[in-house]
């Protein structure tokens, strides 16, 4: 049993007090479990060696106000899961769903490459029309395939052009998506 000092215990229920008021916006439950943990902390702090008093103890866990505040930081919840995540959860819809994402998503990485290699190689890259007189056709070239007939359409507006389309494909990807994914 554990011999009743005053001063001791005016000074342990003292902080308890200052802490208990500092998490009053805590559950009662929370709160009364925190209290009762700190009790014991304090007075098993003031039997092991080496020995401490009451006081001591409580000095090195600082004002009741600065301890309080690991309990009353603000709890975050864990990340909502992306689109894609919760489009893979959705079993066989996801999957039915998913394939068009793929679909669109590599129509716009196929942009960006493309922009990229024009600004990289701006002479062998582009949209090329035929001459006057041939059957209407257009190419486009990532690359130098030979000799070309014909003259280049867009020139260096393939780049901007580009990256709007995939810009484009992925606000309109992620607005679907956030339609069809929403919470009921």
């Amino acid at each position: 049993m554990i011999p009743n000092h005053p001063e001791r215990d005016a000074a342990l229920e003292q902080y308890l007090s200052r802490l208990e008021a500092e998490l009053s916006t805590l559950p009662e439950p929370e709160r009364r479990d925190i209290l009762l943990e700190m009790r014991s902390h304090v007075l098993d702090g003031t039997r092991r060696p080496p020995a401490r008093t009451v006081t001591q103890v409580l000095a090195e866990l600082g004002p009741a106000q600065v301890y309080a505040r690991q309990f009353l930081a603000p709890r975050t919840e864990w990340p909502r899961p992306g689109l894609i995540a919760r489009l893979a959860g959705r079993r066989w819809m996801g999957v039915v769903l998913l394939l068009p994402v793929v679909a669109a998503y590599s129509v716009a990485v196929f942009a960006v490459l493309l922009a990229v290699n024009k600004m990289l190689e701006p002479a062998n890259t582009g949209l090329w029309m035929h001459d006057p007189g041939e059957p209407f056709q257009l190419q486009l070239v990532a690359s130098d395939p030979g000799p070309r007939a014909g003259r280049e359409v867009l020139g260096m507006w393939l780049v901007p052009m580009m990256l709007a389309l995939a810009l484009g494909v992925h606000l309109a990807v992620r607005a679907v998506l956030r339609r069809l994914l929403r919470p009921r």
